[in-house]
């Protein structure tokens, strides 16, 4: 019997020519039968690659602005980048915010260090000392100036979210496309059976997988990047 390389299940024995394991299963879009194309490309392949919110962002795309407004990009800045792929912006936004605290914290170390003591302060003893007007007064326009540029930083996110990945999109699609009519999508599938048979999936399928796997989102990216943040921040 054959199991499946992604999930380990069984499979059905197919000496089919039109059997397609699961794994290579073309995503199904409600666009799947639309004519219509947005800078020459299908809403098909553009609704694969996006998976979910697919009617948002293709209503998004079809207006053609840069400027807009994303509500993820706002509350969870680098992270959306993330969860949606978009790697390479993701990791300069959360350089960017780590560059930002650094330089903030260190220009108001004094501050800072106030912040410290009231909270090493709390978890001893579960009260937080007085404070003079003077150390009250560095520490709230330490923090109204960090949490400040990192709001500014957050807007910006969420302004230029859409367009960034509508950039990202057509990207994965322009690249699927140069594969495909290369030598690079011409798969051979083995199956782990004692007669290790095997089984040609034809380019569209695999053109259709590779839109959806270089899609859609990571709930695993933005985690990671979380204890990234969290790690380097012991350590500011």
């Amino acid at each position: 019997v054959p199991f499946c390389p992604r999930c380990g299940a069984k499979q059905p024995i197919s000496n089919s020519a039109d059997f397609v394991p699961p794994i290579f299963t073309p995503i199904q879009t409600e666009y799947k039968n639309s004519n219509e194309k947005i800078d020459s490309e299908s809403l098909d392949d553009i609704s694969t690659v996006i998976g979910r919110n697919q009617r948002k962002f293709i209503s998004f795309f079809k207006k053609g602005k840069k400027a807009s407004w994303n509500w993820g990009a706002f509350f969870f800045g680098s992270l959306y980048f993330f969860y949606r792929k978009m790697y390479k912006p993701g990791v300069i936004i959360l350089a960017l915010n780590i560059t930002i605290t650094s330089a903030i914290t260190a220009f108001f170390s004094d501050a800072y260090a106030i912040m410290g003591d009231l909270m090493n302060s709390y978890y001893s003893t579960g009260t937080i000392p007085n404070i003079t007007d003077s150390q009250y007064s560095k520490l709230t326009q330490y923090m109204l100036i960090l949490e400040g540029c990192v709001l500014l930083l957050n807007i910006v996110c969420s302004i230029f979210a859409n367009y960034a990945y509508k950039k990202k999109v057509f990207s994965v699609i322009k690249k699927a496309k140069e594969k495909m009519n290369s030598d690079d999508l011409n798969v051979n599938i083995m199956f782990a059976n004692d007669q290790q048979n095997g089984l040609n999936v034809d380019k569209k399928t695999i053109y259709k997988f590779t839109l959806s796997s270089k899609g859609g989102v990571s709930f695993v990216a933005p985690l990671l990047a979380y204890f990234v943040v969290q790690i380097i921040s012991m350590y500011l």
